[in-house]
């Protein structure tokens, strides 16, 4: 399995998908924060989250400094998981395009690990999106006013828990690609059933708003809506987090399962 996850990955480093689709969370990132320093004033601030009030002139103004640009990076970072979709294409998308699972499996090797490498690439891909979107603009912002005092246990709640939560909802967002690829083969459609099933609920959670039925539900099982919501996993309530965790863990554990038991059955073109 090792043998293919080094050969994937020397083989999409070597194309441009990648870097282009790192680059461009880079730049949306970088994005923000200069549109956060060009309206560093007069900003309210959400409960429980890390702003500052500078109150010198009797105002709330946002302090941008690196400190709280990782908490409202984390706060965006829904948005990255359309940058989900080229990942997942061009780790998988090939297996059928050019025969490789077939030349793959005639050369002895496992199905299993087959579908458990590309499973595994686009894991620590989908970690550096996001460590690319809350680095580069948390970096941008302490060059401009440097990072802030965090106080007692803020590197652990603020910063450790909701990267690896946010971290764990990629990952499950990116299986569930893989495991589209697999199932559809490399079809477009893919990314059709990948963007509904994503944002979808959000839809529906607007459509219940606008009706004045009751959201809740849908609010559940919003993908989007709970990756934001984890963001601020240091005021959540336990069980609110583990309704979170719970959705990631359905989107990566049902479909990988499916995924590996249909893979090892089917019939390999």
């Amino acid at each position: 399995m090792m043998n293919i996850i080094r050969a994937d990955f020397y083989r999409i480093t070597r194309g441009k998908t990648l870097f282009i689709t790192f680059a461009i969370v880079a730049l949306i990132s970088a994005a923000f924060i200069v549109a956060f320093a060009i309206a560093n004033s007069e900003m309210p601030l959400m409960e429980g989250s890390l702003m500052h009030v500078d109150a010198e002139a009797g105002v709330q103004t946002l302090v941008l400094n690196g400190m709280n640009a990782i908490a409202a990076l984390f706060a965006l970072s829904s948005i990255n998981i359309m940058f989900i979709i080229p990942l997942f294409t061009v780790v998988a998308g090939h297996v059928f395009q050019d025969g490789t699972a077939k030349n793959e499996v005639t050369w002895g090797t496992s199905r299993t690990k087959i579908y458990l490498a590309r499973m595994i690439i686009v894991a620590i891909l989908c970690v550096l999106v996001l460590a690319i979107f809350v680095g580069v603009g948390a970096t941008i912002a302490t060059i401009l006013r440097g990072f802030g005092d965090t106080p007692d246990g803020w590197f652990l709640s603020h910063f450790l828990a909701p990267f690896a939560a946010q971290s764990f909802m990629f990952i499950a967002a990116g299986l569930f690609g893989i495991f589209l690829v697999f199932m559809i083969k490399g079809s477009f459609v893919v990314v059709e059933i990948f963007g509904f099933s994503m944002f979808g609920a959000g839809m529906l959670t607007m459509l219940f708003a606008f009706s004045g039925t009751d959201t809740s539900f849908a609010l559940r099982i919003d993908m989007l809506h709970q990756i934001a919501l984890l963001s601020n996993i240091a005021n959540m309530e336990t069980g609110d987090i583990l309704a979170a965790l719970g959705l990631g863990a359905a989107w990566l554990i049902i479909p990988a399962a499916i995924g590996i038991f249909r893979f090892r059955t089917a019939e390999i073109k």
